[in-house]
């Protein structure tokens, strides 16, 4: 019995976070859990890796890799990952629907435009500061093939890319 009171309590004090989610609301501290175990796959001695990175227009018109430790400083350019994983949230400008929150029918809540603004002015003034173009950034997904013997790289291919515009 003291096996199911547990359970019944544990579930109570997971459910408050998650129902605050749904509503939009982010409980902090949040926790954050391991994305978990992933696959490498190994053909012909070769390691493929995808990874998202951001490039902005330089003084020349050409485009830069952002350097993520001066992008994100104070926080470890570890981080910068995760914000560009959802593109810095650049697409989201009205309320989009989740396929849970659809199925207990409840709205994603609207961003403001004033949140907005403030998310690309911040953007903006961080691109300044490594002297780059600050209205117009690229999401990129690039592919990066390592050899499986010597663990060196040996290429990079763009495979996807996306121009977001910040003064949109």
């Amino acid at each position: 019995m003291h096996s199911v009171k547990s359970s019944i309590l544990l579930v109570l004090i997971l459910i408050i976070p998650f129902l605050l989610k749904l509503k939009g609301y982010e409980p902090y501290p949040a926790i954050l859990f391991p994305d978990g175990s992933g696959n490498l796959v190994k053909e012909n001695n070769q390691i493929d890796i995808y990874v998202k990175e951001v490039y902005a227009l330089d003084k020349n018109n050409a485009w830069r890799k952002v350097d993520a430790n001066r992008f994100f400083s104070p926080v470890p350019g570890k981080y910068f990952s995760y914000g560009i994983m959802r593109d810095f949230q650049l697409g989201l400008t009205e309320a989009k629907r989740h396929k849970i929150l659809k199925r207990f029918h409840i709205e994603s809540p609207d961003v403001p435009v004033s949140d907005i603004k403030e998310r690309n002015d911040w953007i903006k003034s961080k691109l300044e500061k490594q002297q780059l173009n600050s209205s117009v950034i690229r999401i990129a997904v690039v592919r990066h093939i390592y050899s499986a013997d010597s663990g060196k790289l040996i290429a990079k291919h763009i495979k996807n890319d996306k121009i977001l515009y910040l003064d949109k």
